[in-house]
């Protein structure tokens, strides 16, 4: 039985197959942020991600008709976007990073002293860092997971991997991360 989400997504592709062309839009919009957010984390560039994000749904629209619909959209989509932030990975020669890598961003939701933040915000920076320094497949799902909050299911079915793989890959990843923050002080 599909989630209230899962159905209107249903509609959505069914009415953009349809020919209405705001179906689509509506799902670009529910999913935009999400997909940005994710190819963020592997390119680490604004700009670059911005226009993956871009091909992500040009590919998905052009693909619609492809979409299986006993799959979770949400699934498919991430699914996508992993696939082409790899892909132009690939592509990419290591560059200098810019400066407005997400790693200059503002610390959010941090209250407090002007002392405190500029501490969080240094501790944020630092667990971002150990957490790009990941292997990419438990990078991936610790992503997925704990910044982008997909539930365990929607993580195998956007990687097409299997649900022991994806708790094991998440469990492994979160030891490696902690290991790395213990060496740097930066946790206990």
């Amino acid at each position: 039985m599909p989630t209230p989400d899962q159905q209107r997504d249903l509609e959505l592709v069914r009415d953009s197959l349809e020919g209405e062309p705001e179906a689509f839009g509506r799902l670009l919009g529910h999913y935009e942020t999400m997909v940005y957010n994710l190819v963020l984390r592997f390119v680490r560039q604004r700009e670059e991600a911005q226009d993956i994000t871009q091909e992500v749904f040009i590919n998905a629209y052009t693909h619609l008709g492809d979409y299986d619909h006993s799959r979770p959209f949400v699934a498919w989509i991430l699914g996508i976007a992993r696939n082409q932030a790899l892909y132009r990975l690939r592509g990419l020669k290591r560059r200098e990073v810019a400066s407005d890598t997400i790693e200059d961003r503002p610390a959010s939701g941090i209250e407090g002293d002007s002392h405190t933040q500029v501490q969080n915000k240094q501790l944020e920076h630092e667990v971002l860092r150990c957490l790009d320094a990941l292997p990419e497949k438990y990078r991936t799902v610790i992503v997925l997971r704990h910044l982008l909050e997909r539930s365990y299911q929607e993580i195998s079915d956007a990687l097409s991997m299997n649900l022991g793989t994806v708790k094991t890959n998440i469990h492994l990843g979160r030891k490696l991360l902690r290991e790395k923050l213990q060496r740097m002080q930066l946790i206990d």
